[in-house]
């Protein structure tokens, strides 16, 4: 279940890691690797942001998208 958290001036939306793996098309394992170890893209070490909420991994979509967009930039073909 997405969460959706409001701050004065701005809406943050907050996946779980299976929402995350879902749209990444990816395992959930595969998310968790991701934000404990991240991944080389172009060189550099890139890491899936997240915050623990409640106990919980939670990510953010514009995080997910940038991390995935890097990743693609990297190696289109290649799957999580």
């Amino acid at each position: 279940m997405l969460q959706v958290y409001i701050l004065p001036g701005m809406t943050v939306v907050y996946m779980s890691v299976s929402e995350a793996a879902v749209s990444a098309g990816v395992t959930r394992v595969t998310i968790y690797r991701w934000i404990r170890k991240g991944l080389t893209v172009e060189g550099k070490l890139l890491s899936l942001t997240a915050v623990i909420i409640g106990g919980q991994y939670r990510i953010e979509g514009p995080a997910l998208n940038y991390f995935l967009d890097a990743r693609e930039k990297d190696s289109p073909s290649s799957p999580g």
